[in-house]
Order: C-alpha cells, then structure tokens, then sequence
C-alpha cells in the first residue's frame, strides 16, 4: 500500500488469505509503504505476513485491529523495517522481525503483545530494532509457549512481563538490551550477549533466568523463583561492588550446548555490604566471592557454593564467607580471603573435594567471629592445604 509517497490507502474491511487449493503452503504478502504514514484498524486473517518498509510508519487503529497479524486469526510474520506507531492501543502481534522502531505517539500507558515463534533459542524470531517510548510509554509483554529475541537496543520504560515461552536479549553482539522498569517473569528470560551487560531491572515471577554467553550482572532486587542457568564459560555476576543487586531463590545450574561439560561455568558475588543466600548449586558451576564483598550462608544444607556432590565447581572466596551459624559442606576451596562466623554459637565448615587425587589450597584465614568456627575434612584421596 503506497509506494514511498504520500497516496494510497486500504479499505477498511478485513484482509484475509486464499490459495487455489486450500493447501496454506505459502504466505500471503501485505507492505505499507507510505512515508507520511498510516493508520490501520484493518484485522488481518490467515497466513498473511505484512512489512512495514523502511522510511513508513503504520499507526494502529486499535487494540483489537491493527493492520498486523495478531497470532490467532492471522499467522503471518510481523516484519517492521520502518515504524509501528502503537498510537496509544496495546495490540497483540503474532511475531516481531526487522530492523525498525516500535514506540506510541500518544500520551499514555500502552502495551504491545508478542507471541514469537521458534525453539531452543536458535530459531527464535528475532527483533533487531528498537522498542522505545514515544510521547506515551512503552511496555511489552511475550506470550504463548514459544521464542522472541530482542536484537537491539531498547529502551522502554513501562517494564516487561514473560507469561509464557522464553524472552531471550542478545543474540551473540554487545548492544542489545532490555528496556528499563520491572520484569514479570512466568516463562523464561534469557541473555545471550557478548561482552558485559549490567540489568538493573528487578527481576520477580515464578520464572527462569538463562545466562547463555559473555558477563551478566543483576544489580536489581530480584525476587524470581526459578532456576538460574549458567551455561559453560559464561559468568553471572551477583551486585558490580556496590550495595545493590540478588540473585532469585531458585537453584543455579550448569548447562552446555552439547552435554560435554568441557568447561565450567561462573557465578560471582560482589557485593560491598553483603549478601545472604539459600541457593543450591549444582554442575559445574564456580563461585567467587570478590574482594571486598561478603557471601552469608542462608543455611547448611544450601549457602550459594558448591558442595562437591551435586555441585563440582571450585569455592574461590577472596573476600568474606560467613558462616552465619550454619554448618555447610563445600567443595574444592581456594582464594585469599577470610571464613568466619557472625553469629554466635559453633559452626562447621566441611571441605569435600570432588573425586580421587584432588587437591586445593586455601591460603586465606579461617578464624571465629561471633561463633566458633571448626574444619572438617571430608573422605577419600583428597587434599586440603589450609595455608
């Protein structure tokens, strides 16, 4: 519609698809190309993909109707390489793809919807574009059971809600990101960026957190409940120094591309007024706690390190691991810090190296705080240099 002008408008019926056969065995086409823009509240039906081409802005004519492919009456791809105007409705599209700018240029809250479309996050459909506000905020919200990445850097304000399928930020560069406000997180939210990404978003839901690739660090107050998976050789990193930043309640687990565990993966604490967790770790997962932070056990049985049976990454502590009147068991420990105790009583710190021959060092101090702090040794062909 329009051919990089002013002129050439829709009528306002329905658009819907046909073939000769009934086969659906390939996709309709729908373009708007005006430069001036347009506004559509046209409903799309059937497997009809529509563009919107670079240079034009297509406006929503409504929530319910919009001139693009909603994921239930229509299957088409949503493709916008120009503007998509939100105009102050909160539509729901099928999927998002291109290069172009979502935003609203009215005043006001809106949000828009995506289903996505793919598996396993290397199909997803891809958003290369920007999600930004506009005279309105922005929020946006992923539905249904599968895949929408985000490839750019957005910036909208009015926060984000998964209630289904994975929402994943990145794919393999160093600009994409979330926009800003809370995360609502039933599904699954992913980062799979190179470099180092820093999310302040708080972070809560009955949902999983995946860290895929480079450095990501949570300095919001999440609250999510599922688990957090690290894949090999990436790090995820708990506060940047500051007083600020928590990992969700969920486990931390390892993951790998091929099941080859040929690598591990890192988990970092780094927090200057301390932090307490109760997270179990398991797999191949290191955990550090940085100079000048402080990691407080929340209990024996799980303290946010590894306890050389169901977790087998190395325990490097440089700055403080307290005790907190638990008596937890960890596995290989190394670093130059500081183990005590800030509760009183007598806690038990047990050191279990994973497998035969296996030795650490730990050239820090071990000392009593406001409790008693014993070592015990685990069993088997392991060594335990306390220097």
């Amino acid at each position: 519609m329009g051919n990089g002008g002013t002129s050439g408008t829709l009528g306002t019926g329905s658009v819907a698809y046909a073939d000769d056969y009934n086969l659906w065995s390939d996709y309709s086409q729908l373009v708007f190309n005006r430069s001036d823009g347009v506004t559509s509240s046209n409903a799309i039906t059937g497997a009809v993909n529509v563009t919107v081409a670079a240079g034009s802005t297509l406006r929503a004519g409504s929530s319910s109707a919009c001139g693009l492919p909603n994921g239930t009456t229509s299957t088409g791809t949503v493709t916008i390489n120009g503007t998509f105007d939100l105009n102050g409705y909160s539509p729901t599209l099928h999927s998002l793809t291109g290069s172009g700018t979502v935003t609203s240029g009215v005043s006001g809250t809106c949000t828009v919807t995506v289903l996505g479309d793919g598996y396993e996050g290397y199909y997803y459909d891809t958003f290369s574009g920007v999600i930004e506000d506009g005279s309105g905020t922005v929020a946006l919200t992923k539905v249904s059971s599968s895949g929408q990445t985000l490839a750019g850097t957005n910036t909208y304000s009015g926060g984000t809600t998964v209630s289904a399928g994975t929402l994943q930020v990145g794919n393999n560069t160093a600009t994409e990101t979330l926009g800003t406000g809370a995360v609502t997180n039933s599904g699954s939210l992913a980062f799979k960026r190179s470099g180092t990404a820093t999310i302040g978003n708080a972070i809560s839901g009955t949902g999983t957190l995946t860290q895929y690739s480079g450095t990501l660090v949570l300095t919001g107050s999440n609250t999510y409940s599922g688990t957090t998976t690290i894949y090999e050789d990436a790090t995820l990193q708990v506060g940047n120094g500051g007083t600020s930043g928590t990992l969700g309640s969920g486990a931390v687990a390892y993951a790998d591309d091929y099941n080859l565990w040929s690598d591990y993966s890192q988990l970092v604490f780094n927090r200057s007024d301390g932090v307490t967790s109760s997270n179990a770790i398991t797999g191949a997962v290191n955990v550090t706690v940085a100079a000048g932070s402080t990691l407080r056990a929340g209990s024996s049985s799980a303290c946010g390190l590894p306890n050389g049976t169901t977790g087998t990454g190395t325990v490097t502590i440089n700055g403080t691991f307290d005790l907190n009147g638990y008596s937890p068991t960890v596995g290989k420990l190394g670093g130059s810090g500081t183990v005590t105790s800030g509760v009183a009583g007598t806690a038990t710190l047990t050191l279990s190296n994973t497998g035969y021959y296996e030795s650490s060092t730990f050239p820090g101090v071990i000392e009593d705080g406001s409790g008693i702090v014993p070592r015990s040794l685990g069993k088997g062909d392991n060594e335990h240099d306390v220097s």
